[in-house]
């Protein structure tokens, strides 16, 4: 009896090995993410190409974001490409030996080397050819559309980015807080966030890099006026943003500063650089005004002033600081071309995108996993 025991025992405990071993295999097992036209691409595919994202920015910790769907994309290139005879106008092994050749020669990240090592040549001219393929085709489209990005900026345009942020909420649970607080005439994205989370209103926060394409004309509206809240209602929602302005460079910007010393507060609407000759000379100390090199001034002053009649506050003592931005002049050139490559990066987002759609309609696309 007892040995049968130890027995049965000793079968149960092997069963666990054998069970727990099949398990982690089949955990660790290659599965199907995606198939286009019936040909099958792995967890493998993935995790290579992974690798060779490791390998081109030198980055043992680099992880690609949506690497499934840019396979994906690669993949339309790639056969739009064979299919239309395009010849390729690049030598990828010049490419490759600019990007690879530190691995051959150069010893000192062995993790990146023995992913070198592991891919092998062939695989990553393969990977490599795949990218030169995208990038030449999105490089023709722009060109053929060169009437989008070259034109003249205005100022606006040309300095700053634009970002958004803003709250999607239903439109009656906006009206009934609206009641009691006057949230039109919030201009703080935190104090409105603070109502709603008091009031247990449900919503949906998002921040944007503003494109001009196709813009809502509430926000038109509101940056041609230069407010910094805009309101869309649809379908019994409520959208309600605000605008906030970011200096695109530091470089190449000089401002001028004017420092009020006060002995008392000035009133608000005084407080505008053609005005200040209004302020009552009583509580006024001492005016200075000096020139800076934007970029030289300290982290305060640059994340709050930005705008013409832009100010901060500083109370020292019993004298109360106002700093404002009076003038403000850049060079041109520098900032057309950050707005000309914005405008390019922007506009081969696009294409791809729409490339990608066009041809996940015209292929049998079936994604088995999400990776």
């Amino acid at each position: 009896m007892k040995l049968a025991m130890i027995c049965l025992i000793k079968s149960i405990f092997i069963f666990l090995i054998i069970t727990k071993n099949a398990y982690s295999l089949d955990n660790s097992a290659e599965k199907i993410l995606f198939k286009i036209n019936n040909k099958a691409y792995t967890t493998t595919d993935i995790e290579n190409r992974n690798k060779y994202y490791k390998l081109i920015f030198f980055n043992e910790n680099y992880i690609k974001s949506n690497t499934q769907n840019d396979l994906i994309s690669l993949i339309f290139f790639n056969d739009f490409f064979e299919k239309n005879n395009k010849s390729k106008e690049y030598n990828i092994d010049e490419t490759y030996r600019n990007i690879f050749s530190k691995y051959e020669k150069n010893k000192e990240n062995i993790f990146l080397n023995n992913l070198f090592n592991e891919l092998g040549k062939e695989k990553l001219l393969y990977y490599l050819d795949l990218e030169l393929k995208r990038k030449f085709i999105i490089e023709e489209i722009l060109n053929s559309q060169k009437n989008l990005i070259i034109k003249n900026f205005d100022e606006d345009e040309l300095l700053y980015d634009v970002f958004l942020k803003y709250y999607i909420l239903k439109l009656n649970d906006f009206n009934k807080i609206n009641k009691n607080y006057n949230i039109e005439n919030f201009d703080d994205s935190s104090l409105l966030e603070n109502l709603f989370n008091e009031n247990n209103i449900e919503y949906l926060y998002k921040e944007d890099l503003l494109n001009n394409n196709n813009l809502n004309i509430n926000i038109e509206k509101s940056l041609k006026n230069n407010e910094n809240v805009f309101k869309i209602e649809q379908n019994n929602y409520l959208v309600i943003g605000f605008i906030n302005k970011k200096l695109k460079s530091y470089k190449g910007i000089n401002v001028q500063l004017v420092n009020i010393k006060a002995k008392d507060e000035i009133p608000e609407d005084l407080l505008k650089c053609d005005k200040l000759n209004m302020i009552n000379n009583d509580i006024i100390e001492n005016i200075s005004t000096g020139y800076y090199e934007y970029k030289n001034l300290n982290d305060q002053i640059k994340n709050n002033l930005y705008l013409i009649d832009n100010y901060i506050k500083i109370i020292n003592n019993d004298i109360i600081n106002y700093i404002m931005l009076c003038e403000l002049s850049f060079n041109k050139e520098i900032f057309n071309e950050i707005t000309i490559n914005q405008k390019v990066n922007n506009l081969a987002y696009k294409i791809e995108e729409e490339f990608v759609k066009k041809y996940s309609k015209i292929y049998n696309v079936i994604i088995l996993n999400e990776k």
